[in-house]
């Protein structure tokens, strides 16, 4: 259930604000916005979260990670963005998103998934459990996103200790459902 509101929301977003600045808009109360000018895309961030940004070679890595906490695993964000997937890779990033569901398939308790096409965005989304020993489990919800036009991937994971989603989950689904792109990126 979680997955299609998140789809749903994310599609029109990315729609309805592809030609609107990524931060022209003030954060919601507890939230700020934080431009990548390279890839045309702003991310919500809880204030008291932390935004770090990394270059992997082909790839963008975004990781936005909650200060202060006890527990288990830092409740966290990872976003990283391919351009030019085929060029870069060899693999279109379709593809990549279809190897990497699959993947998740093999690797974790599969809770929801959903899939959503919007002009030249394909979305799917999955939340899923794995466990990494007999005490520690965590929970991620997984969001990747195609754009067809331009080749390039989006996979966006929030993970937490399975014991703490449901105190962190409502922190961070509104930065999914704020996400703002640029469909020409």
């Amino acid at each position: 259930m979680i997955c299609k509101r998140i789809i749903g929301v994310l599609i029109v977003a990315a729609v309805f604000f592809q030609c609107q600045s990524a931060h022209a808009t003030r954060g919601p109360k507890g939230y700020h916005w934080e431009a990548c000018e390279t890839i045309t895309c702003a991310f919500l961030v809880p204030d008291s979260w932390k935004f770090e940004r990394f270059n992997n070679g082909n790839s963008k890595r975004f990781v936005i990670t909650k200060q202060r906490h006890k527990q288990p695993i830092a409740p966290r964000i990872q976003i990283n963005v391919l351009q030019q997937s085929k060029v870069k890779t060899g693999i279109s990033a379709e593809e990549h998103m279809n190897m990497f569901i699959e993947n998740l398939y093999n690797s974790s308790r599969v809770l929801d998934t959903w899939q959503r096409k919007n002009g030249n965005f394909i979305s799917r989304a999955i939340t899923g459990t794995h466990r990494n020993n007999a005490d520690n489990s965590t929970q991620t919800f997984n969001l990747l996103i195609a754009n067809m036009k331009t080749d390039t991937l989006y996979v966006m994971s929030f993970k937490a200790a399975s014991t703490f989603w449901d105190q962190e989950w409502p922190v961070v689904k509104l930065l999914f459902e704020q996400l703002r792109l640029d469909g020409e990126v």
